[in-house]
């Protein structure tokens, strides 16, 4: 059975470890694509920034102002 040859005592695990290994040693931490497009953790914070500036200006009413 499947699950009996590669379960989680089995053959899979050890496997999976060394694929992942594997991937990190060849691609790493993906230094070249930052320098062309920002992490992705930047890019939802200016998303956030930009939401933040547009949804709350100044001259909107209160009421239609995010609290």
């Amino acid at each position: 059975m499947f699950i009996a040859e590669y379960g989680a005592s089995g053959l899979l695990p050890p496997l999976v470890l060394l694929a992942a290994l594997l991937i990190d040693a060849i691609v790493g931490e993906f230094g070249p694509l930052f320098r062309v497009l920002p992490h992705p953790v930047a890019m939802i914070g200016a998303v956030t920034d930009w939401l933040d500036r547009r949804l709350n200006r100044e001259r909107r009413a209160a009421a239609a102002r995010a609290r």
